[in-house]
């Protein structure tokens, strides 16, 4: 009886404890998303694809940052701790949290 929500990681961007530790090859320190070009957009990719064909509902979390960040003048990494891995602060949570709970009652709601 369990329901099934997929979600995208959250983007990752590059910090100076990152770039001492992981900036080479296969990463890419000179561009914004060097980080998540060596798997994490085409895991992103590969999400949306299988929510699309199976009609499962999808947090886009990867999507949700970016367009917070462009709507409100800042950055992806205002979404994320200061260590800028896939780890979510608390706005992050916050926005998750918001695209989630419709999904949660819609399909958990009375019928």
């Amino acid at each position: 009886g369990g329901k099934v929500v997929l979600m995208t990681p959250s983007p990752v961007r590059w910090t100076d404890t990152l770039r001492r530790l992981y900036g080479k090859s296969p990463y890419d320190v000179s561009k914004p998303r060097g980080f998540e070009q060596a798997g994490l957009l085409h895991f992103s990719t590969a999400v949306r694809k299988v929510a699309a064909e199976t009609g499962v509902p999808l947090v886009d979390v990867f999507r949700l940052f970016e367009g917070q960040a462009k709507e409100d003048g800042g950055t992806v990494a205002d979404f994320l701790v200061p260590t800028g891995i896939s780890a979510v602060n608390d706005e992050g949570h916050a926005l998750i949290a918001a695209d989630l709970l419709p999904i949660i009652r819609r399909e958990l709601g009375p019928k």
